[in-house]
């Protein structure tokens, strides 16, 4: 069979790269999933790679299967052979076999939701805590993006300084306490305890990393930073990955625009309308809609949820895929040795600059316009890990996007609990004729973070001079 018939050049030159790291990205139903197949079917066939050797990971069972079944059609029963499957599939196999060399009891159980859903509902009542104020699916996902950021309940509680972090501290705790009195690991456990595995054994790190010569992600635009740091530590002998990723930002439907007739949802748009934004020196403004576009999506989105006020039930939401971007504070205490900054420089200070370059610490610097400027920053603050992207403006004297604060370009799968994100103050009676500062953009604070799944339109617009428009108020 040839592998490369029916394939384009892009996907021909993805198809049979030869060793080192492979970054494809790529828009919904560009044949992406497809190039990885048969990328796996050329190694196989053309360069004789074992099928144990190689070590393909999707986000989803059916998306594993459907790939079991590509490649089935493509080399035979020997696909079977494969290590293929979710990370947590995975993840869960390699415990199973490696896992006492951490202290872990290799029959250990799986918790499924229902499972953690009445484990924490048993230690709220257990700790009489009010379940209005810390319902379980809320406490869940506190403690689900604690572990996804690799954070111990010591390390939790060590970051809780308000009231309401230290209840979460105290239940993360008694919840592990829980889980390892049942020999018991949630979904999050399964790739932090093989993190953790990879990090203390260096006997299962040589064995994995030496084990798997090639390593194939799908969907890599969704990866967590434990889903990174396992998939970085495999592929740190022989530096074989190929990540696939889909780069489109996207909010789902029901996302609540302002325009100067009120407030619209975001699939009412259309081309020509005005919607409210940033307009630069902290100031908010209409700017023209030039595009609108949407797609099917079927895949996590995520819920997150800030107020002005703090407050731990927030009024103020936005809904979009993970890989969304948006303005987030970060802390600068915290350096990312392989953040990617983007270079732009504005003297009206405005969102977007008109002199851009992107400086990697391990690439060297890229001359190229804004709009692909921050384009590629995204795309290589992926494949080089970064956490986030940076983006540095030149503001006026003591005018900046907020009250001069320390505000980057993230991922909305990037935000973290607590942070700040920009938004526009009473911005449901912005008056079009009378914008002059009485709407300023203040911080809101991150306190719901909630991630589900969606089958359905994802949608984004194109506002003249590349603003940034605001969702609920948030930008």
């Amino acid at each position: 069979m040839d592998l490369l018939s029916g394939l384009n050049e892009p996907q021909r030159l993805a198809v049979t790269h030869d060793k080192g790291p492979l970054l494809i990205f790529a828009g919904a139903g560009s044949g992406k999933t497809r190039t990885l197949t048969h990328r796996i079917a050329y190694l196989i066939e053309e360069h004789h790679v074992s099928t144990g050797r190689i070590l393909a990971v999707t986000f989803t069972n059916k998306a594993a299967r459907e790939m079991c079944e590509r490649l089935e059609n493509l080399i035979g029963p020997r696909a079977k052979s494969m290590w293929m499957g979710t990370f947590h599939a995975l993840c869960a196999r390699m415990l199973r076999i490696h896992g006492d060399r951490i202290g872990l009891n290799p029959r250990f159980a799986i918790f499924d939701t229902d499972d953690q859903v009445r484990l924490v509902k048993d230690i709220l009542k257990e700790l009489n805590i009010d379940t209005e104020r810390f319902p379980a699916n809320r406490v869940l996902g506190r403690i689900s993006d604690a572990k996804n950021q690799l954070k111990s309940p010591e390390a939790f509680a060590e970051g809780a300084n308000k009231p309401h972090e230290k209840v979460y501290a105290s239940l993360y705790k008694r919840y592990q306490e829980r889980l390892r009195a049942a020999s018991a690991l949630d979904f999050d456990d399964l790739l932090g305890e093989s993190v953790r595995l990879l990090r203390e054994s260096p006997e299962s790190l040589e064995h994995w990393s030496d084990r798997f010569e090639h390593i194939l992600i799908d969907e890599f635009q969704d990866v967590n930073e434990a889903q990174f740091q396992w998939a970085q530590m495999l592929a740190s002998k022989h530096r074989n990955i190929c990540v696939v990723g889909d780069d489109d930002q996207c909010l789902v439907a029901g996302s609540t625009v302002q325009t100067p007739n009120g407030i619209k949802p975001i699939e009412e748009i259309v081309v020509g309308d005005q919607v409210l934004g940033g307009i630069g020196r902290g100031e908010v403004g209409f700017h023209e809609v030039k595009a609108v576009k949407s797609k099917p999506y079927n895949g996590p989105v995520l819920s997150i949820g800030a107020d002005p006020a703090g407050e731990d039930d927030p009024d103020y939401y936005f809904r979009a895929t993970p890989n969304h971007v948006c303005f987030a504070q970060v802390d600068d205490e915290k350096p990312q040795d392989d953040s990617v900054v983007l270079l732009a420089f504005d003297n009206d200070c405005g969102t977007r600059g008109d002199q851009h370059s992107i400086y990697s610490k391990r690439e060297g610097e890229i001359e190229t316009n804004i709009d692909r400027a921050e384009e590629i920053a995204l795309r290589m603050a992926r494949s080089l890990g970064g956490s986030q992207i940076e983006r540095f403006a030149r503001f006026g004297p003591g005018k900046g996007f907020v009250d001069n604060a320390n505000y980057r370009f993230l991922p909305a799968g990037r935000i973290e609990y607590d942070m700040a994100v920009p938004f526009i103050a009473g911005f449901q009676d912005f008056d079009l004729h009378d914008p002059s500062g009485t709407h300023p953009i203040v911080p809101a604070y991150v306190s719901v973070i909630e991630e589900e799944q969606y089958d359905g339109l994802v949608y984004d617009l194109d506002v003249e001079g590349g603003r940034n428009f605001a969702v609920d108020g948030i930008l």
